[in-house]
């Protein structure tokens, strides 16, 4: 008996103030001007842009980018880097075996597992709960508190106080 395959790409547009969810099991997720995105997906890339409200992202074995966000980020992310710039509202991250980059963005929450945190310009508290993850923060104007294992704490330029648990790192 023999197996044949089925191979689905969809491009779907739709009205700017769409709220959007997308789940994938396999390849890539693009969504762009939307007013939220809900997304769940595995082995490929997530790209978020240009979002009005919320965004909230469960991703497995694939890089997550999100781009503009006039509102709260939240994801959950295994084995894959996630890149997130320009978000108005909080930023919520739960991660392993890959790296978090944040750049302008609001408050943030991250917890992560095998993978490290480059933070910029944070507008408002830094909380990091790390395990075999560096983490490496400037321009953050509210509180930072990070617990960390086995790797490097950087902090520069901070606004508010800073508590810093390092186990040998």
């Amino acid at each position: 008996e023999t197996q044949k395959g089925f191979e689905t790409h969809l491009e779907v547009t739709l009205p700017r103030d769409s709220r959007v969810v997308v789940r994938s099991e396999h390849g890539p997720v693009a969504v762009a001007r939307a007013r939220s995105v809900d997304v769940e997906a595995s082995f490929d890339s997530v790209e978020v842009e240009d979002v009005a409200e919320a965004v909230r992202i469960k991703t497995h074995h694939g890089h997550t980018t999100v781009l503009r966000s006039g509102a709260g980020v939240d994801i959950e992310a295994r084995h894959g880097g996630i890149r997130v710039e320009d978000v108005v509202g909080s930023v919520s991250v739960d991660a392993e075996h890959g790296n978090l980059e944040v750049l302008r963005v609001g408050p943030v929450t991250a917890r992560l597992t095998h993978g490290d945190l480059d933070a910029r310009d944070v507008r408002g508290e830094l909380i990091v709960r790390g395990s075999h993850s560096g983490v490496d923060a400037s321009q953050v104007t509210g509180r930072a508190e990070i617990e960390t294992s086995f790797d490097a704490v950087i902090l520069e330029d901070m606004g508010g106080d800073a508590r810093v648990q390092s186990q040998h790192g």
